[in-house]
């Protein structure tokens, strides 16, 4: 990550995100979150997290918080720690609507 250059990971394991546009990117630490977004199914109303130390993708629960019409989007993400987990990253909000 030091080089500044583009490059493909040999492997990440985990529940990786689909191909997809017009989403939410953000890192935070060495948290990627990745949510939202649209392919040629339509809408996405999923988040996924890619720890960079570990290569490993998680998807989020986001079944509390689908929104149907989206005219603006935004992401607000911060690290929650525990003892028993470290850090994690923490999505409050991934979508505004005007």
């Amino acid at each position: 990550m030091d080089r500044k250059e583009w490059s493909i990971p040999e492997m990440m394991m985990g529940t990786k995100p689909v191909a997809r546009e017009g989403h939410v990117a953000c890192m935070i630490g060495r948290f990627l979150v990745v949510s939202g977004g649209y392919n040629d199914h339509g809408r996405l109303f999923d988040a996924h997290v890619l720890d960079t130390d570990t290569m490993v993708w998680e998807a989020l629960d986001t079944s509390l918080n689908q929104v149907r019409i989206r005219t603006c989007v935004c992401a607000f993400v911060g690290l929650k720690r525990s003892e028993s987990e470290g850090e994690h990253p923490v999505m409050t909000s991934t979508l505004c609507s005007a």
